[in-house]
This record gives C-alpha cells, sequence and structure tokens, in this order.
C-alpha cells in the first residue's frame, strides 16, 4: 500500500512539474544561437586604446609651397587642377592614444619632371641640345586631435572635436640645359632651386561615426606658414667653348625676389612669414581599421 502511494505521488509531481518543463523546449541550430563577446568593447563606434585608422582628406596647403617652383619648357599648364588631386587627398595614419585623443600622421608628395631633346641639322647650330625640367615636393604633417563626448542616435555617433597639425617639408625644382656642338665645344648648366617651409594649423571638426567608418568637416580657424629657400637658385655651370673653359658656381634671383637683385651672387638669402586665416573647410573620410 506504502509502495503504490508513493508512485501515485511521484506520478503527480512529474506530470505538473517535469512534464511542463520538457514540453517547452526548443530545438535550435548553431546559426542561431546567440555567442557569448569575450572583447571588452561595448561599441564599435566608441575608439579605444591602440585603435588605428587610415584617414583620407582634401587638404588645404599653402600654395606658395607646393605649387611648382621654376618654369615649364613644355606648355602643360594644368589650370584645372585635375592633375593635382593627388597631392590633395592622401591618407594618413590616426592612433588612438585613448577613445578621445588620438594622432595622425602622413606624407604629400608631388612630383614633376618635363624633358625634350633634339639633334640639329644645320651645322650652324647646336648638334644636340637637351633640356630638363624636375620639380618635386614632399611634407610632414602630425595632428593631434582632442574629441568630445559624443551625441548618440540610432544609426551613427555625432562627434564633435578640436584640433592642431604642424607640417614640416622641403621642395626642390631643377632646370638642365645641355648643349653639344659640331665643333666639339660644350655649354652645361644646372640650376637648382631649393625651398623649405614649416607651418601650424589650428581647427575644429564635425563627424558621423558609423561602425567602422567616420564622415565629417573640419573648419580651419587659423594657420600660420613660414617658408626660406624661396627665390634662390644655385647655377652649376661648365663650359668650353672657343678655346676658353671654367666651371664653376653661383646664386641667382630664381624670379621671386625684387628686380634689384640680378646678377650673380656669392651669398643669397631669402625669407617669408604668412600668417593667414584659411578660406573653406576640410572634408575627411576615416576608415577604423581595428
Amino acid at each position: 500500500m506504502n509502495k503504490v502511494f508513493i508512485n501515485v505521488i511521484l506520478s503527480v509531481i512529474f506530470v505538473h512539474f517535469i512534464n511542463p518543463l520538457m514540453s517547452q523546449g526548443e530545438i535550435v541550430s548553431s546559426s542561431t544561437m546567440n555567442y557569448v563577446d569575450s572583447t571588452d568593447r561595448s561599441t564599435y563606434r566608441t575608439p579605444q586604446e591602440k585603435d588605428i585608422a587610415i584617414v583620407i582628406n582634401s587638404t588645404i596647403n599653402s600654395g606658395q609651397f607646393f605649387d611648382q617652383v621654376g618654369s615649364d619648357i613644355l606648355n602643360t599648364d594644368d589650370n584645372s587642377g585635375i592633375n593635382r588631386l593627388v597631392e590633395q587627398f592622401v591618407p594618413s595614419y590616426r592612433y588612438y592614444l585613448d577613445s578621445k585623443t588620438c594622432v595622425s600622421f602622413g606624407l604629400l608628395l608631388s612630383r614633376k619632371t618635363q624633358e625634350v631633346a633634339g639633334d640639329a641639322l644645320d651645322t650652324n647650330l647646336y648638334q644636340t641640345l637637351t633640356m630638363q625640367s624636375k620639380s618635386r615636393s614632399v611634407s610632414l604633417r602630425l595632428t593631434y586631435d582632442k574629441h568630445s563626448r559624443p551625441l548618440f542616435f540610432r544609426h551613427f555617433d555625432l562627434d564633435t572635436y578640436g584640433g592642431a597639425a604642424f607640417s614640416i617639408g622641403r621642395t626642390k625644382s631643377q632646370e638642365v640645359l645641355d648643349a653639344d656642338y659640331f665643333s666639339g665645344d660644350y655649354d652645361y648648366q644646372t640650376v637648382t632651386t631649393p625651398g623649405n617651409a614649416a607651418g601650424l594649423e589650428l581647427y575644429t571638426g564635425l563627424a558621423m561615426r558609423f561602425d567602422i567608418i567616420s564622415i565629417g568637416i573640419e573648419l580651419l580657424a587659423i594657420g600660420l606658414d613660414h617658408q626660406w629657400g624661396f627665390g634662390v637658385s644655385d647655377v652649376n655651370y661648365d663650359y668650353n667653348l672657343n678655346g676658353s673653359s671654367e666651371s664653376g658656381q653661383y646664386l641667382v634671383n630664381s624670379g621671386e625676389l625684387p628686380g634689384l637683385f640680378t646678377g650673380e651672387f656669392s651669398s643669397l638669402n631669402a625669407k617669408s612669414t604668412t600668417t593667414s586665416m584659411y578660406r573653406g573647410i576640410r572634408l575627411n573620410l576615416v576608415l577604423h581599421i581595428k
């Protein structure tokens, strides 16, 4: 009798407690299961220490530094600016010190080469004449940005920040004129015009931050540029004409200095400083890769 009573009690417990739990079970596949994220990142919209990003922007630079120094020997002026897109849109790399501060570094490069060479048939002219024009520029740009607390929206975060940028660079143009005559005489000349520049910028920015992409604009508040070496050309010559030969070096006005500076100089320096409010805004696209 006691055994039967115990079996009845156990049956009641099973029917009222165990069986409902079993009936609520659901079979799921691995593709529909949730998983545990072992990282400590709360959202991909918030940068963290040691994060890395690639920045592409429309850089505003001093026209005196990045315009070509020296004259073209071919008429290929780029009035539309299409050929300078590579100079204006170059990637830089951003490194986050923490969630609100970051530093960036990048290079701005430009290169132009022209060459014309010919052999003359008239023995009263040159036998061979070669002209070359080369222009190079490179600048290193470093930035520091401080971000404020973003405004959070459903699909993006609105990020505001302020920053400063320091740049330093060098440009050089070189013009070569080599003339060989039928008589065996020659006249070789190389004109080199170097230049240096340093700059400082202060700006504020506004960006829309998605998971891995940010799109924003920057308003440049003030810029300070300092250039030195412009306007002075270094001439190296070597000739042998009509039994007279000579070689040497001297400095001349490259055309940017006042007209009083004409002739040849043993020492010639030019410096200029420009402080200006930059016009327009800088657009940027940031790809957060880590």
